[in-house]
């Protein structure tokens, strides 16, 4: 008699729910001069709103969070995965008046813990780079904009892609966290809203005889 095969695959379930986003500034604006600049090469790690973590209200204080009208997403999530398959995801945010962009992101187990591996596609200029930053004595790695991925892909809205490589065991639910920031015509500083996207990974047996 043959052995039972376990067939693993897991189905990938997108949940929408709010996100923490920060707000963005880039050029001299008085008593905000050190936090501005910094922010335009990209935020300090730790600031995606995840657990234990920070976000950008932490240095841009003139807007309530999700207090604009602007909208995010992340795209290219598949129906299914297999462990170590490479998944390309896409976040774009629009703002009918913004001008600059910027975001942060990482990905977690349930635990907080880092999830698979982030990786960025070879562009010219480069938009984004990746960063590491410690939680509660762990390592998380971030993705996040550079000095010349803030401006708008198209009028009043700004893409930006990274490659995500699954773990290579199951470790159920893994959720990305990303905090999308922008400046817009008529504002100096402006908090828009956003979502986070929930991925979680659950396992699908199919006995086999």
């Amino acid at each position: 008699m043959k052995k039972p095969a376990i067939d693993f695959r897991y189905k990938l379930i997108a949940v929408f729910a709010a996100v923490v986003l920060g707000v963005f500034g880039i050029g001299r604006f008085g008593a905000d001069d050190s936090l501005v600049s910094a922010s335009a090469s990209g935020p300090t790690p730790s600031n995606t709103n995840a657990p234990s973590e920070s976000n950008c209200t932490a240095c841009h204080t003139s807007f309530p969070l999700n207090s604009g009208e602007g909208t995010v997403a992340i795209t290219g999530l598949p129906a299914r995965w297999t462990p170590g398959q490479q998944i390309s995801l896409t976040i774009t945010t629009s703002q009918a008046d913004g001008v600059i962009y910027g975001y942060q992101m990482t990905a977690l187990d349930s635990q907080g813990k880092r999830a698979g591996t982030l990786a960025l596609p070879t562009s010219s200029p480069q938009q984004s780079h990746l960063v590491t930053g410690i939680v509660g004595g762990e390592s998380r790695q971030y993705a996040e904009h550079t000095i010349d991925g803030i401006l708008p892909t198209a009028f009043g809205s700004k893409s930006w892609t990274a490659n995500w490589t699954a773990p290579a065991q199951p470790i159920g639910p893994v959720t990305f966290y990303a905090a999308v920031t922008h400046q817009t015509v008529t504002a100096r500083r402006r908090a828009t809203t956003s979502t986070q996207m929930v991925l979680r990974f659950i396992g699908r047996f199919a006995i086999r005889l």
